[in-house]
C-alpha cells in the first residue's frame, strides 16, 4: 500500500519551485525543489567560508522577490533547503557551541506577508548545521523596508529597531545572525551591536544571497 505522502505525489505530482516542470517521484524530491536546469542558473559564491553561498542576481534574485512581494512561503521553504545544500563546510569552528539568530521581521509586516524568510529557511539550515534556532531578538519598530531607503540611509533606518526579546539572556553566549540577502549590511550590523551590547560572546553573520554591485 502507497503511503499518504507516496499517493499524494501520485496525484499531485512535486514541480520545481521556479519553472513548475514536473519532477520525478521520488524519496528526494522534498530535499531538492529546483529542477536540474534551474539549479545551474543559481551563481555560487567562489570564495570558500563567504558571508554568503549565492550572489544576488539572476533567478535567485527573481525568486526572493517573488517570495517577499506575493508572499510565496513554499519559496522560502525551497531555498532554505537550497542553502543548507550547498552550504560550503561550517562558518565557524567548535560550531556547536552556536545558535542561529534569524534576522527578525516586526509583528506588523510577519502579519502581512504570513512568514518571516529569515525564519522559515533557517530551518534547514539548522538541521543541516545540527545546532538550535534561537529568537533572541525581537524588532520593535516597522521600518521602511531597506530597498526603499538610499544606501546612505538604511543605518539610520534600523537603528535602535532591535531588542532582546523578553526572558532571552545572551550574556556568554555565541549565535550565528542569518538573513536572505547582504547588501550594506546595515540590519545585520544593528543586530549584531545589540547582541554584542547585551553581553553576546560572538557573533557572525551568515546570508542566502550578497548583492554585488558591479561597474
Amino acid at each position: 500500500m502507497l503511503r499518504r505522502s507516496s499517493l499524494l505525489d501520485w496525484l499531485y505530482p512535486p514541480a520545481c519551485v521556479a519553472c513548475r516542470v514536473l519532477l520525478p517521484v521520488n524519496e528526494k524530491n522534498g530535499q531538492r525543489p529546483f529542477c536540474p536546469a534551474c539549479r545551474e542558473l543559481f551563481t555560487p559564491i567562489t570564495k570558500e567560508r563567504s558571508i554568503a553561498t549565492f550572489t544576488y542576481e539572476g533567478l535567485i534574485r527573481e525568486l526572493i522577490l517573488d517570495m517577499k512581494f506575493n508572499s510565496k512561503k513554499q519559496i522560502a521553504q525551497a531555498l532554505g533547503l537550497l542553502w543548507a545544500e550547498r552550504l560550503q563546510g561550517y562558518p565557524v569552528e567548535n560550531i556547536s557551541d552556536y545558535a542561529l539568530v534569524p534576522v527578525p521581521m516586526h509583528r506588523n509586516k510577519k502579519r502581512r506577508r504570513g512568514f518571516n524568510q529569515a525564519e522559515v529557511m533557517s530551518l534547514p539550515l539548522a538541521a543541516r548545521l545540527n545546532i538550535p534556532i534561537a529568537n533572541v531578538l525581537s524588532r520593535t519598530r516597522d521600518t521602511t523596508p531597506q530597498s526603499e531607503v538610499h544606501f546612505s540611509r538604511r543605518a539610520e533606518n534600523v537603528r535602535g529597531a532591535f531588542c532582546i526579546s523578553p526572558r532571552q539572556e545572551p550574556r556568554g553566549r555565541n549565535y550565528i545572525l542569518t538573513d536572505d540577502i547582504f547588501t550594506t549590511g546595515a540590519s545585520l550590523n544593528e543586530c549584531t551591536r545589540v547582541l554584542k551590547n547585551a553581553g553576546a560572546a560572538s557573533v557572525i553573520c551568515m546570508t542566502l544571497t550578497i548583492s554585488v554591485k558591479t561597474t
